[in-house]
């Protein structure tokens, strides 16, 4: 594969209220994801649908590719709209610009 990278961005919202542009450069081709296994920092976490975000929080497409994270090596990168991505799990709901994720925590 040639070289190839993910730009990641996030238009501000009252969710995500910093705006960001990330890139990373991707190790694999970025393919669909629907459900990943999550931690949220406020302590819940299973197996979470995962959808994209436009940037008025309307559904999109989210995706997942191999990248080099400098701090963690080899992680999954999980991105969507410019709205980040929306992850659901028993009536719980969290909202993040991207994740990295272990290649396990990336279930379909």
């Amino acid at each position: 594969m040639a070289s190839q990278f993910v730009d990641v961005e996030i238009e501000s919202s009252p969710e995500l209220p910093e705006s960001m542009c990330m890139r990373w450069k991707a190790n694999t081709l970025p393919r669909a994801v629907r459900r990943v296994r999550y931690s949220a920092d406020d302590g819940w976490e299973g197996v979470c649908d995962v959808v994209g975000r436009a940037p008025d929080g309307g559904p999109s497409a989210a995706f997942v590719c191999e990248v080099e994270d400098s701090a963690a090596g080899t992680s999954c990168l999980v991105w969507g709209g410019r709205g980040g991505i929306r992850l659901q799990w028993n009536g719980l709901e969290a909202i993040e610009p991207y994740l990295l994720l272990a290649p396990d925590d990336v279930l379909d």
